[in-house]
């Protein structure tokens, strides 16, 4: 039975996306139906260099007001009250889980190590804490009030789920679907296919759908399922991670869509995976493009060595097709991420170099020189 839960949400340079997620959780945790033993906000801030971190601090205790949150169906916006938030730094990855015992925590990592890295940091609180449920939200998508509940529902229903994914809708109307709960993965090219992409919302099919794993919007995990399987695989910076994450569960575990949990997403916002120029050609920043290619490869080399031959030919025709289209930037992205995927992570490609933070990684409340502009 979950009678606990806690919602994790990693941000990197996109404070206010941010804050409208945090918004949303909260505002599910009390008013779409609440656990015996509440629901607790982990705000990861994962190194940004924008200000981020002391936009955080403005908005969460009172001094400088909320930024505009656009209402969407079923989503209800509530900020928690500055009482309730706990500021902690971390420098290492790690936070003291005994002394983090407010209903919200936002921790100010002063590194970015990477999505997953910026998920576990709130998932071993989890574990330590002895949470039930964890779900995962994208900085850029806000809940609906059911969705805590309904992932609770599902894990309380079948104690062989593992991991379970929401419907991900697209954040501007007619909220087209993104995902049935997650994708299937292609057999040869690896490619995840999100499931009834495009699909109204109104006009989905009765019955189940198939996920080989759950859409990185928005995804919930068992404790039991933790602490079996484990954390996610560091090594993934950007992308694969929920792949590689259904992974390691293996058949021991099942993966599904949950229906009545429900988000609305800004599609590739943070990453800039999503991108079209104004010719109308698709066009993947150079980051995302270094990213997938170099965490298919990490992933392959886990789960399906004997395609490694074959995705190197393929990456090698995708940097070709980037400079037949003039696209030389991402080109020597996808060929780099072929290149170095065996090697530590490159910081050409890495979104942030380290920021200084005062503190330590105790949960000490953070302090700043000045505010935010």
């Amino acid at each position: 039975m979950i009678e606990s839960s806690a919602v994790i949400i990693v941000n990197y340079n996109s404070p206010d996306y941010a804050l409208a997620a945090l918004a949303s959780a909260w505002g599910a945790a009390h008013f779409g139906g609440g656990l015996k033993k509440g629901t607790r906000l982990i705000l990861v801030d994962n190194g940004s260099t924008d200000k981020s971190a002391e936009r955080f601090v403005d908005v969460l205790t009172g001094q400088k007001p909320a930024p505009v949150m656009e209402m969407r169906p079923g989503v209800e916006y509530l900020l928690p009250p500055p009482e309730v938030v706990r500021f902690v730094t971390s420098t290492k990855g790690r936070v003291r889980a005994d002394q983090c015992d407010a209903p919200v925590t936002v921790v100010l990592a002063n590194q970015n190590r990477g999505f997953a890295a910026g998920c576990n940091i709130g998932l071993r609180l989890v574990g330590a804490l002895g949470i039930d449920m964890a779900v995962l939200l994208n900085p850029d998508a806000v809940m609906t009030a059911t969705t805590i509940r309904a992932f609770a529902d599902a894990f309380s229903e079948d104690e062989k789920l593992g991991l379970a994914g929401a419907t991900i809708r697209h954040h501007d109307a007619p909220y087209k679907l993104q995902a049935a709960g997650g994708a299937k993965l292609s057999s040869w090219a690896l490619l995840g296919r999100n499931q009834l992409e495009g699909k109204l919302f109104e006009a989905l099919p009765e019955g189940e759908v198939e996920i080989d794993y759950p859409h990185g919007a928005a995804m919930a995990v068992s404790a039991p399922f933790l602490t079996e399987v484990g954390f996610m695989d560091e090594q993934h910076f950007l992308y694969y991670e929920e792949a590689d994450w259904a992974a390691q569960g293996g058949d021991n575990w099942t993966c599904k869509w949950v229906r009545g949990a429900s988000v609305f997403h800004h599609r590739g916002m943070v990453t800039q995976s999503h991108n079209v120029e104004k010719s109308g050609t698709p066009s993947r920043s150079p980051l995302s493009d270094y990213h997938m290619i170099r965490s298919r490869m990490i992933f392959a080399s886990k789960w399906h060595q004997s395609k490694l031959g074959f995705l190197y030919a393929a990456s090698l025709l995708q940097a070709l097709r980037r400079v037949m289209r003039g696209q030389k930037a991402q080109a020597k992205a996808v060929l780099d991420g072929v290149r170095e995927w065996k090697e530590p992570q490159s910081l050409e490609y890495k979104p942030a170099l380290p920021i200084s933070l005062e503190g330590t990684e105790t949960c000490a409340p953070a302090t700043f020189s000045g505010s935010s502009q």
